[in-house]
């Protein structure tokens, strides 16, 4: 993963006593990165965020009422997946591949 970025812990509860004590506990949002934050922790240019998103590859989570795109934790495992298969994979395999992961089929392509 990337090296600046700590996903958050989430533990779910695990019986109902868990949920029934827990039931008034206020839960905490999760948390979106604007475009800026996704490039400086992952290391991807605005531009190479852009085409991914324009292409499917990435999706943003969520928009700002002015129509800036927020991404939320995921993104940076997508990232780093994309970053593995571009070694041996042409873009078009790697959204497919995406995909298939996607729709739990799991399918990986062939190298170049």
């Amino acid at each position: 993963m990337f090296a600046s970025y700590k996903p958050r812990l989430m533990i779910a509860p695990v019986n109902q006593a868990v949920r029934e004590r827990n039931k008034h506990v206020a839960r905490v949002p999760a948390k979106l990165f604007k475009i800026g934050e996704v490039m400086e922790h992952s290391g991807f240019s605005r531009q190479m965020l852009h085409n991914y998103t324009v292409l499917g590859l990435i999706s943003a989570a969520k928009r700002t009422p002015s129509g800036h795109r927020l991404y939320d934790e995921a993104v940076f495992g997508v990232l780093e997946r994309i970053k593995e298969l571009k070694k041996d994979h042409t873009l078009e395999e790697i959204r497919r591949t995406l995909g298939e992961e996607r729709s739990g089929k799991g399918a990986t392509p062939r190298p170049k």
